[in-house]
């Protein structure tokens, strides 16, 4: 799909931005996200919901690049029934009183496109943060 997406067409494929966030954010980091597609994004995903894909993903890859202290971090990005960004990492997990500005942008920005989101701990250690919207 890389391939396929160069010039016009990248500016409005979704998975192709997804990417360059995925790559902006990782360029530095000793730890390259895995990064899976299911689905056929850019034709079932509106428009509406681009921006607010990109920034779920730019503030949960963020945060776990910074602060998880992961080995892995897998991200999945799925369109079935719905529109759902996974982040997966095996670092520390949450602390106790996670500062909740970023947290709260992920959740306010899933009520907006009727969806919700869901940060917690993953087993067996770890972080999930689950983005889902209709579509």
């Amino acid at each position: 799909f890389d391939l396929h997406t160069t010039g016009a067409a990248a500016s409005n494929s979704l998975r192709r931005r997804l990417l360059d966030v995925v790559g902006d954010l990782s360029i530095h980091s000793s730890v390259a996200p895995n990064v899976q597609f299911v689905g056929p994004i850019d034709t079932l995903v509106p428009m509406r919901i681009h921006p607010h894909a990109e920034a779920v993903l730019r503030e949960g890859l963020s945060n776990a690049l910074r602060h998880s202290q992961s080995d892995n971090i897998s991200v999945s990005v799925s369109v079935q029934d719905d529109f759902r960004i996974e982040i997966l990492d095996d670092g520390t997990g949450l602390p106790d009183m996670p500062s909740r500005s970023g947290l709260a942008n992920l959740e306010r920005r899933a009520v907006q496109c009727g969806g919700s989101c869901e940060i917690g701990p993953a087993h067996p250690r770890g972080t999930r943060v689950l983005w889902a919207v209709p579509l």
